[in-house]
């Protein structure tokens, strides 16, 4: 059942700990993220996500997750509930409820037929109710989080380490950033950083996982906090935009034809019904959060630092540059450098 010492040592520690003491676990699923996941199912029936920080020196990210899960679960909130946090600072262990549900908010997305209004304003509600969170009652040492400084420092200040260490692909990524002539709109975006609430920090479709219906009274759940804290709520929504243009791009379809008009009228989905589920997460998200016209602005430019997040993701493991990632870029620039008419295209039903 146990793939290596270091999960059986970990089932161990969690199984010796409350509120799990003296059970048995009966299957071990391993879950392939960042850090070393598992879902642990027991022989009393319960179930919980377990994730584990990496030898290699993940432990920070995964007390920051602990933190923040400390001061937002067991609450209304749509976060997985804390159970245990057990090990040293150098390899914590995370053990929270297991949420399972539907699936991701792509997944539902697609059995909804490869958009869905109702999904988005949920998902929407849900950010908007985190950083709804009163951070005068946030104790003095919880974590803070400025991601898009971080990307920036990560696309501009390369190590030979860094670039020998990854696919050829990752070269060229930078390359085509660089050569854009996007670096100083993206330093000015992270210049205007607040961080003024309680944010998830990584709002994408796979941390986004839905139960039965929308509409429910608790419909979805955030999960993997480990870039949460205290930071700017425009980043959460931006990244929620980012995510929903992200879906249009990858269904493009560029054997459609020769021409760029043929590639997007033969995108699934289409950019029409996308854009109808970006405006009603961000109609759901204003009814609840008091939002002006610079918001929106940054909303359109954060979402290119999504865009180009993912452009970079996919090339750490690419020897080529995937064509389509030259559509993510041409996106991501518009977006830095024409906010207001994006926002126009992309926010307004």
């Amino acid at each position: 059942m146990y793939q290596d010492r270091g999960t059986e040592e970990t089932v161990a520690q969690v199984c010796a700990a409350d509120p799990f003491r003296g059970a048995t676990v009966v299957d071990v699923v391993a879950l392939h993220q960042r850090s070393l996941c598992y879902r642990l199912r027991f022989d009393d029936g319960r179930s919980a996500f377990v994730k584990r920080a990496l030898p290699t020196g993940s432990g920070g990210a995964v007390d920051q997750e602990v933190a923040v899960l400390r001061q937002l679960s067991g609450s209304d909130l749509p976060v997985p509930r804390l159970l245990a946090a057990l090990g040293d600072p150098r390899a914590p262990v995370l053990v929270t409820e297991d949420v399972t549900g539907s699936g991701t908010l792509e997944t539902c997305r697609l059995d909804a037929g490869g958009t869905s209004p109702a999904w988005a304003r949920a998902a929407a509600r849900s950010v908007a109710a985190i950083h709804a969170v009163p951070t005068g009652s946030l104790p003095g040492d919880f974590p803070r989080c400025d991601p898009a400084r971080r990307l920036v420092r990560a696309w501009t200040v390369v190590s030979p380490r860094e670039v020998t260490r990854y696919a050829s692909g990752f070269a060229e990524a930078l390359r085509l950033l660089r050569g854009s002539h996007l670096v100083p709109l993206l330093r000015a975006t992270a210049d205007e950083w607040r961080p003024t609430a309680v944010v998830h920090g990584d709002i994408k479709s796979d941390n986004i996982l839905c139960g039965a219906a929308p509409e429910a009274p608790r419909p979805l759940a955030l999960v993997d906090w480990e870039a949460g804290g205290l930071g700017d709520p425009r980043w959460d929504v931006g990244c929620l935009i980012g995510d929903l243009v992200f879906t249009w791009l990858s269904g493009i379809d560029l054997d459609a034809g020769p021409s760029l008009d043929d590639w997007i009228a033969a995108a699934d989905p289409p950019f029409s019904a996308v854009r109808t589920d970006i405006a009603a997460a961000v109609a759901a998200y204003e009814a609840l959060v008091p939002v002006v016209a610079a918001d929106r602005r940054l909303w359109v430019r954060f979402a290119a630092f999504f865009l180009l997040q993912r452009l970079c993701s996919a090339a750490i493991h690419s020897q080529v540059l995937p064509s389509r990632s030259l559509a993510y870029l041409q996106v991501a620039g518009q977006l830095l450098r024409r906010p207001d008419e994006c926002a126009e295209l992309l926010l307004c039903p």
